[in-house]
């Protein structure tokens, strides 16, 4: 939530194409609008929601599972020619392409 604050401090009341802009956290869903149609909706950045999420934080630091980095595949693609050598590369502009 420091992220969003910092952004939403930073952004609102600025101006976008000569217009100024107001940002907030959104609204919530509600579960069931029908139950009771006119109560008031609630913010995401509740003070609940701040405390589950430093909690959900201390519980990640705490364990050794955590959040692993993102590594890509470096071979996706090599083995679609297995056997056969590589096509040659493009001729350079302004050469024609040979006989």
């Amino acid at each position: 939530f420091q992220a969003s604050d910092m952004a939403i401090d930073c952004m609102n009341q600025q101006y976008l194409g000569n217009r100024q802009i107001i940002v907030q956290y959104a609204f919530k869903k509600q579960n069931d609008p029908d139950t009771n149609p006119n109560a008031p909706q609630e913010r995401h950045g509740s003070r609940a929601e701040r405390m589950l999420a430093a909690q959900r934080q201390a519980q990640l630091k705490n364990t050794s599972i955590g959040i692993t980095p993102f590594k890509p595949n470096m071979s996706f693609g090599t083995t679609t020619n297995v056997g056969h050598p590589p096509p040659p590369p493009p001729p350079p502009i302004g050469i024609p392409p040979p006989p």
